[in-house]
């Protein structure tokens, strides 16, 4: 059954490439602390993989969780799980990673939906 999965998530991957767009997702990550200072280093990582957007329908905006201008992401299963926080640039407009949730039958990944915000 595993086998099954797998094979549905390269599917995925080939029609999120063939028909998405390619996704550079950043992150901030904190590299250092310095205790005498109270002072944090950050650095950015970075992350790539091919989705597809969507807009919200407006029976599913409820104005707390899915707000008006947010959009629906479907992302290829990427080398890292995308995060609450992470950036994205969609058509030429930076979200934030609002929400992330993953279909998991079978406990393969197959795709990410993210809900996205400006």
């Amino acid at each position: 059954m595993a086998s099954f999965y797998a094979n549905l998530q390269a599917t995925a991957a080939r029609l999120l490439t063939k028909y998405g767009q390619s996704l550079t997702f950043t992150r901030e990550v904190e590299t250092a602390f310095n205790p005498t200072t109270g002072a944090k280093t950050n650095d950015l990582f970075t992350f790539t993989g091919y989705g597809a957007s969507f807009d919200y329908q407006a029976s599913e905006i409820d104005g707390e969780l899915i707000q008006s201008g947010d959009i629906r992401l479907t992302l290829e299963k990427t080398s890292t799980v995308p995060a609450i926080n992470d950036s994205v640039r969609v058509d030429d407009i930076n979200y934030r990673v609002m929400d992330v949730k993953k279909s998991a039958p079978g406990g393969v990944v197959v795709k990410y939906d993210l809900n996205l915000r400006k």
